[in-house]
């Protein structure tokens, strides 16, 4: 089984649901199956360049692979 891929979208949305007054980050994160430190790692990327700084780039394999 494969790594989810999380949308944009998704990501902010598990952020807020976060941000919400009286959150359990540990909680939010169990629900939503990610580990702490990725939350804090997309959070810290939304906070510094909003919804644009959560899109995935093409992992190395898949540049490679639209390359050929």
């Amino acid at each position: 089984m494969g790594r989810r891929k999380w949308t944009a979208e998704q990501k902010m949305e598990i952020i807020l649901a976060g941000m919400t007054p009286g959150a359990n980050i540990s909680a939010v994160c169990r629900e939503y199956g990610i580990l702490q430190p990725q939350y804090y790692k997309w959070k810290e990327a939304f906070l510094q360049g909003g919804l644009s700084a959560l899109a995935t780039s093409p992992s190395k394999r898949e540049q490679v692979w639209r390359k050929n």
